[in-house]
């Protein structure tokens, strides 16, 4: 990749030109005069100075203001007028619950053609609703593509596949289903999983140089192919993967290189909630996720106070959607944990030319549950427990159950699908429980006889899925 030699700020071709336009032409009767910069065709320019970059963000935000204040919900509480950036802040944070007890308060009235409801996968112990009308799912991904195209070599040539995993699911979810059906890159969606021999014969027809996945299914993809003597007949490697969801792990990148993407791929991680939609790319491999600032505001918040934290610190993540015209969405706690990354750590991207804000995510808040004083985080608990084991077995998903606390007994229940034809349970020793709680600093005093922790691998699909996207809920926190 050369970034030096591209242009981030370039004008759309005229494919997605065509696709917003066709946006204004449906809402500009709909959308207030005044209010009118919310359809623009232009992108944020990507500016070197970074006052200039936040006013063009905050021209946006008080267009959304007004339009949001169209609806019972935010009329209520929205400013007559955004003045400034404090006046922002100023705007109280909405949650889960806001949503799910005020969704038809929150609607602007639009027309209800084609309108449709995006339930949240639920990852949280909480489905959450979502009204858009579909036509706005186009600008959304529209004035996401050009940081697509930046971080991929040659647009023209690079072929994405986008196959479908059990019950008729694409694996990339509805960003990358929406991405392929509006034309915006170069798709190839080939067969579904069940059907390995027809998958095999589309990979082979169009020859795909990419790909827009879930990790876990991808994974899967691969040990069937593998199981089946596929592998074989793949004409040739992926060179670039698009994720989205849950991330690529170090042992799943291991499993699949030299299998079915190359040992020099690319691989890609995208920043998208079902409530926000796209919020950020990692335009080069192995850095931080930019923020596409015509898609998101991005805050971090503390999670007491809900606070803004200066910038670098780790907190919550409140997002404000500059796509969501049916059902605007103002600073919305994700319930992620992250920080935005300071100007200082990102001097390589400003050195050619790159300027969007970055973020670097640290989990969900949701994942974190606690044990006596202290707090343990899911993944680091499933990787601990992993790396003790010998043979370590192969993670494709996990899910954790804490049962309720029956005769002073608190029961952490692990289960990990991996790659056994049948389950098998696996029993862990007092040394590593010890170690356990020293690394998530809980007395040692609260756990001999007072924790039980129990350890299964189960095969392959074995977890429940939950949500359109087919995700798995990594805790289940049942006290």
């Amino acid at each position: 990749m050369s970034p030096s030699n591209r242009e981030t700020n370039a004008v759309f071709s005229p494919l997605f030109e065509r696709k917003l336009n066709e946006i204004r032409a449906f809402y500009e009767i709909f959308v207030l005069p005044d209010h009118q910069i919310l359809l623009t065709t232009e992108p944020i320019e990507l500016k070197p100075n970074q006052k200039e970059r936040e006013e063009a963000v905050l021209t946006r935000l008080k267009a959304l203001i007004g339009h949001a204040r169209r609806t019972p919900f935010y009329s209520s509480y929205l400013p007559v007028e955004l003045t400034s950036w404090d006046d922002f802040f100023n705007i109280p944070i909405i949650s889960k619950r806001d949503l799910i007890a005020h969704q038809e308060e929150m609607l602007v009235p639009l027309p209800q053609r084609g309108m449709q409801d995006y339930l949240t996968s639920g990852t949280s112990g909480v489905h959450v609703k979502n009204i858009r009308n579909s036509i706005e799912l186009k600008p959304h991904f529209a004035r996401a593509a050009r940081f697509f195209l930046y971080a991929i070599d040659d647009p023209t040539r690079e072929k994405f596949l986008n196959f479908l995993y059990y019950g008729g699911r694409w694996s990339g979810g509805i960003g990358a289903h929406s991405i392929m059906q509006e034309g915006l890159l170069n798709f190839v969606p080939i067969g579904a999983i069940e059907d390995i021999n027809q998958l095999i014969k589309d990979w082979n027809q169009t020859q795909p140089t990419g790909a827009f996945v879930s990790p876990p299914w991808f994974v899967y993809l691969t040990r069937k192919l593998e199981e089946r003597g596929f592998l074989s007949q793949i004409p040739s490697l992926l060179t670039r993967i698009f994720y989205l969801g849950e991330k690529f792990t170090s042992s799943q990148i291991e499993y699949v290189t030299g299998r079915t993407i190359s040992p020099g791929a690319f691989i890609h991680s995208i920043y998208a909630t079902t409530e926000a939609g796209m919020i950020g790319l990692q335009v080069f491999p192995n850095g931080p996720i930019f923020i596409v600032p015509d898609a998101a505001v991005i805050e971090i918040v503390d999670p007491e106070s809900n606070q803004p934290l200066p910038i670098g610190t780790t907190g919550n993540i409140v997002v404000t959607s500059l796509n969501r015209l049916m059902q605007p969405l103002i600073r919305y706690n994700t319930e992620d944990e992250g920080r935005i990354i300071p100007e200082e750590e990102l001097m390589e991207y400003r050195q050619i030319g790159f300027y969007a804000p970055a973020i670097e995510l640290k989990g969900r808040i949701s994942d974190d549950f606690k044990i006596g004083d202290g707090f343990i985080q899911a993944e680091k608990l499933v990787s601990k427990l992993v790396s003790s084991l010998n043979p370590q077995p192969f993670v494709l998903e996990y899910q954790i159950k804490v049962l309720p606390i029956k005769g002073g007994k608190t029961e952490i229940r692990l289960t990990i699908e991996s790659t056994v034809e049948q389950k098998v349970e696996v029993e862990i020793s007092p040394e590593t429980i010890a170690s356990i709680l020293e690394e998530f600093s809980i007395p040692q005093d609260f756990t001999w006889g007072s924790l039980s922790l129990l350890l299964e691998l189960v095969p392959a699909g074995t977890i429940k899925r939950v949500g359109p996207a087919g995700k798995v809920r990594h805790l289940i926190d049942e006290r």
